[in-house]
């Protein structure tokens, strides 16, 4: 059996505001094309499918024309879908008696049954190779603390990690008693597994349940497990050293912290009694983001601020007429004081260059530790000058005010004082 598993598409993300729909159609359009070149038998889509729990009426049409076509193209595709952290579980779920008939199977909640017991068997799909051969795969949506089953809460334990394991144990069980014929398992998941490398300033990969969603993939996912397709993270990578244990990663990057990502998605091939096959598809982004410079550079000798300097590394940019397709643009500036019109200067020396500048990255070379101050009471609060409030307010964020703007904010503080 061929299947390909990806994750964290973010359907309807933009990116400072910039509509990101033409870059997911691309994706969506190779990952086409790739399902029907390598001939796989199923698609499992590990979460994350859209950016937030109330996605657009465009993202949703999105989705649901791509399974359209997929269907049409391979009425004997199966797909499998497991909602992240990001969908709505209960809205990914809404549309599952039509989306069963072309072979979709959606997971988004974790279902009881009636005396309160976890309804085990809705949480497994049964999936079949071009000749016929089952897989039983295990399609576990992202997990709350409710979903899970009760575990004895043991001292220093991380009854979260607890739960899941529990969870996937049983599921296991329950396959177990009718794969008769030892047939390959496979599972799904949407979680933070411990160990994982993530890139430091990343805002997508939010952690999930403040500091409990560190589950142990080398515990939960047993070696009698083929292949466990994960999402949540975006970085592609393989788990505990594991070979088995992957996550696809984002086909696109959702932020400059994962600019030098490879994006694509998971090829796997299963044999029983052969070791598992997987190869990695990548995919290029239609728009690629660029930082210049690529890493904040430190001020050279006397020097105020390496403006001057990251304004000559623009000039060799493309040059052209920015429209949809051009480059996100990240700049990052060091200074040893603040640079009142910085956005402007910037925004100048772009004028006729194929990029479209989304972030200016500011880096004052001065030290400062906010642990400097000494705590001020309330009492004492009112004692203190507005400017040397502003003043500790620029220091903690490790940038100085500057004469210029000083005298702006007194005459602000003068009319507001008029005023009153």
């Amino acid at each position: 059996m061929k299947f390909i598993h990806t994750a964290d598409w973010h359907l309807g993300q933009s990116l400072y505001q910039n509509d990101r729909a033409h870059e997911h159609l691309a994706f969506l359009g190779w990952l086409k094309e790739k399902i029907k070149e390598h001939g796989a038998d199923a698609l499992l889509i590990a979460g994350d499918i859209f950016d937030n729990p109330n996605p657009s009426a465009a993202s949703q049409r999105m989705l649901y024309q791509f399974l359209k076509e997929l269907n049409g193209q391979n009425p004997d595709l199966q797909m499998v879908i497991i909602a992240g952290n990001h969908d709505s579980a209960y809205r990914i779920e809404a549309p599952v008696p039509l989306l069963e008939d072309m072979k979709v199977y959606v997971k988004g909640t974790v279902k009881r049954n009636e005396d309160g017991a976890i309804n085990y068997n809705d949480l497994v799909v049964r999936l079949y190779g071009a000749d016929d051969s089952p897989v039983w795969c295990m399609a576990v949506p992202y997990l709350r603390q409710g979903d899970l089953p009760s575990v004895d809460e043991k001292p220093e334990s991380n009854i979260y990690n607890e739960g899941v394991k529990t969870l996937y144990s049983n599921l296991l069980n329950h396959i177990a008693e009718q794969n008769t014929h030892n047939d390959p398992v496979i599972a799904m998941g949407h979680l933070q597994a411990s160990g994982v490398a993530l890139n430091s300033g990343d805002e997508s990969e939010r952690k999930l349940i403040g500091g409990i969603e560190g589950v142990k993939g080398y515990e939960i996912f047993p070696g009698g497990i083929t292949y466990t397709a994960l999402g949540h993270i975006h970085r592609a990578q393989k788990v505990a050293q594991r070979e088995n244990i992957r996550y696809s990663g984002s086909p696109l990057p959702m932020s400059f912290a994962e600019e030098n990502y490879r994006h694509g998605v998971n090829l796997v091939e299963i044999k029983k009694g052969e070791p598992v096959k997987i190869e990695k598809l990548e995919f290029e982004p239609v728009v690629r983001l660029v930082s210049v410079p690529q890493r904040l550079q430190q001020i050279d000798g006397d020097a105020s601020d390496n403006l001057k300097d990251v304004l000559k590394m623009l000039k060799s940019l493309p040059k052209g007429e920015p429209d949809m397709y051009a480059p996100y643009l990240q700049v990052r500036v060091s200074f040893r004081q603040m640079i009142p019109d910085l956005r402007q200067k910037v925004e100048k020396a772009l004028e006729g260059y194929y990029v479209r500048l989304t972030k200016i990255v500011t880096d004052n070379v001065n030290e400062f530790k906010p642990e400097d101050f000494e705590s001020v009471s309330y009492d004492n609060l009112s004692k203190i000058e507005p400017l040397e409030m502003a003043r500790r307010a620029f220091q903690i964020k490790n940038l100085q005010m500057g004469e210029e703007l000083e005298r702006l904010f007194n005459e602000v503080v003068k009319e507001i004082n008029n005023e009153n």
